[in-house]
């Protein structure tokens, strides 16, 4: 009953995200294959030139909300579904990843702002970039490699992250990277007190050493596997951009990288 209903969920937000973009003036199929793609994360385009194709501010919108929609744990719209809506706000994960993503995009668009007409487009076009990097789906609407160099380290780093977890997105998850920010909170303190217990908590939950234990493991092997792909890429001819953000972009299923 629960996984039907996860389903049911997960189709009608596909089904009102192609309505909207019908609405917005893609066709039958565009709309159908871009909603896809969006609550799937997967940023498959049928237009070569991606979203940019549509030089559409309504669609633009409209990716940018289902792509956030679908980098959070669809459990907590079955819970919502069951009455208990306040847990989506509640959630320390997604007060982190909207957070992060909200942090980031500023940044981003004070970085571009010269090179469009005013704040609120540079917004849209940060916004847009940001989700679509944070939550892996991978579209984009302009070619973030010319963006200056904060922004587009930003980006990188963000590659990592991915989107929540119990959702459609890649990368590490949400919730692994404020676990290991919380745990490196509590070294750096016990380097000071080394006697104090201070247990690893997100929310009403506290991380037992097992499942941080389990987080450092997966975490770990993530870079590691990165670096030595990385590496492998170097090897072979490329250039570093290239090799590092090819490789996260493989690891983290975002899409596209920076460089060649």
């Amino acid at each position: 009953q629960t996984a039907f209903t996860l389903w049911l969920i997960y189709t009608a937000l596909t089904a009102l995200c192609m309505f909207l973009l019908w609405l917005a003036g893609m066709s039958v199929y565009d709309a159908l294959a871009h909603a896809m793609s969006t609550l799937g994360t997967g940023g498959f385009s049928t237009r070569g030139a991606s979203v940019a194709f549509y030089k559409s501010a309504v669609i633009d919108w409209i990716i940018i909300v289902f792509m956030l929609v679908a980098a959070l744990n669809f459990g907590l719209y079955y819970s919502a579904m069951l009455g208990n809506w306040r847990e989506i706000i509640r959630n320390s994960e997604v007060r982190f990843y909207l957070l992060l993503n909200v942090v980031v995009t500023g940044i981003v668009t004070l970085c571009i702002l010269p090179r469009h007409d005013g704040v609120l487009e540079s917004f849209r076009y940060a916004a847009f970039q940001v989700l679509a990097v944070t939550t892996t789906t991978g579209f984009a609407t302009e070619d973030f490699d010319t963006y200056p160099n904060v922004a587009r380290y930003l980006l990188f780093l963000c590659m990592f992250i991915g989107g929540c977890a119990g959702s459609t997105a890649g990368g590490l998850k949400g919730i692994r990277a404020l676990v290991l920010m919380k745990l490196g909170l509590r070294e750096l303190r016990l380097v000071l007190q080394p006697n104090e217990l201070v247990p690893v908590r997100v929310g009403r939950s506290v991380f037992g050493a097992g499942v941080l234990h389990g987080i450092l493991v997966f975490s770990t092997t993530f870079l590691l596997l990165w670096a030595l792909g990385a590496l492998a890429l170097v090897a072979m001819g490329l250039d570093l951009d290239t090799a590092m953000t090819a490789t996260i972009a493989c690891l983290a299923s975002v899409g596209p990288g920076l460089a060649d």
